[in-house]
């Protein structure tokens, strides 16, 4: 896919301003909004001190088939998008849930932290109803739809399962997947994000000195703009210093603009994607997890007819059940009879973990190269606001010394 250009003309220099452009559409199955259109507004505090907490309306409108209404209204505090999120982890274990914004008690009644944390939960529910499996939850559907008192029952009928975690040796789960191809390429994908995890944090760290530079810039503009405003009182030179004091003011306000603008439309969607890997691994690891299970059932396997062999080889003359009147053939005869039938339990059991794991793969292999495609359309549009701001801010510096320029010339020319 490429990026086109607008045609734009020169009106205020010889020189070529330069152009904004236009990101193009990436067409996909499976991160269209298509008919579901979702917005978080209106933070609204509630509560004092410790208690306190900001609750936000969320706004939906639909025509989608899972949905009872198409129209909703519902207010919603940050504790029930994490109650959401988890919700969609346990119940799709094998998907990739878009991340929330980070919580933050010191921060959680700061203006900026509420006005960024508004857009995050923004964004986190328009990925999740741009998954094509997760956004036909039947939690999805009540968060949208349910009205406050009506989603406190629901809460209360749907509370989150405590998280338990299975013990298994991850030495032994490094030792499996270098020995399978799919396992391999999973694995794989675990270093990728790990080193993407990485270099958004460089990608991040720099834009931040990337703003605090432009924050400098605005005020060095600021103050520059006070000298020659104190310069003004000199009538000889009065309209020239005037004219640069509103060329440098053009410049603040054009500065302030391109903070905002790459704060709201790069800086906080980018800032997502340092919780993208660890959303990713969640999901790797519930299918690292069934492909353990399906190792570990065919070593139990392995050992219990390893047992039986070494049983038909045996001479057993003596025995432990020979105390209780039992030969030691017939003791012999029994213990081969329930390994026997401990494989056969072993087999079906590996049959089914076999479709199992194979499903687990299939869907993790889809969401691997959906979220490429998602990081894909979003980066493209995160990179072009982001070229489009810079052009912007461009232009109007550009106009604004032209202006100053073109002031000059006419008073050499007088």
């Amino acid at each position: 896919a490429t990026a086109t250009a607008t045609t734009t003309t020169t009106t205020s220099s010889s020189r070529e301003k330069p152009q904004r452009i236009v990101a193009s559409v990436v067409r996909s199955k499976e991160t269209s909004l298509k008919g579901l259109t979702i917005s978080v507004t209106s933070p609204v505090k509630h509560g004092d001190g410790l208690k306190a907490f900001t609750a936000y309306t969320v706004q939906t409108e639909t025509n989608r088939s899972q949905f009872k209404q198409t129209n909703s209204v519902v207010s919603r505090r940050y504790a029930h998008f994490d109650w959401l999120r988890n919700k969609l982890v346990h119940e799709r274990p094998d998907r990739i849930v878009p991340p929330l914004p980070p919580k933050s008690t010191l921060k959680k009644n700061d203006p900026l932290f509420i006005e960024t944390r508004r857009q995050g939960l923004q964004r986190f529910l328009r990925r999740t109803a741009a998954h094509s499996v997760l956004s036909h939850s039947k939690h999805f559907v009540a968060f949208l739809e349910l009205s406050t008192p009506e989603f406190a029952s629901y809460l209360d009928a749907n509370k989150n399962p405590s998280k338990a975690k299975e013990a298994f040796s991850s030495l032994s789960i490094t030792q499996f997947f270098k020995e399978s191809d799919m396992s391999t390429k999973f694995a794989l994908e675990e270093e990728k994000q790990m080193n993407f995890h990485a270099a958004i944090g460089k990608v991040v760290k720099g834009n931040a000195k990337h703003h605090a530079a432009a924050q400098d810039m605005s005020r060095c503009y600021s103050a520059l703009g006070e000298t020659f405003r104190a310069l003004s009182d000199d009538d000889d030179i009065a309209l020239m210093c005037n004219c640069l004091v509103d060329s440098l003011r053009v410049c603040v306000k054009a500065v302030d603009k391109y903070i905002t603008d790459i704060d709201d439309q790069f800086a906080q969607p980018l800032s997502d994607y340092t919780a993208y890997p660890s959303c990713v691994n969640e999901a790797l690891g519930y299918r690292n997890s069934i492909a353990y299970k399906q190792e570990s059932l065919k070593a139990t396997l392995r050992s219990k007819q390893e047992t039986i062999s070494k049983l038909q080889d045996s001479d057993q003359k003596v025995s432990f059940g020979s105390i209780f009147g039992k030969e030691p053939e017939e003791v012999k005869k029994e213990k081969i009879a329930e390994a026997e039938k401990a494989i056969e339990e072993l087999a079906e059991n590996i049959e089914k973990m076999n479709d199992n794991v194979t499903v687990a793969n299939a869907n993790m292999t889809a969401e691997i190269e959906r979220i490429n495609e998602v990081k894909d359309s979003e980066f493209r549009s995160l990179l072009t606001a982001a070229s489009n701001a810079e052009i912007d801010r461009h232009t109007a510096l550009h106009d604004a010394w032209a202006s100053v320029v073109s002031t000059l010339d006419a008073r050499l020319e007088n």
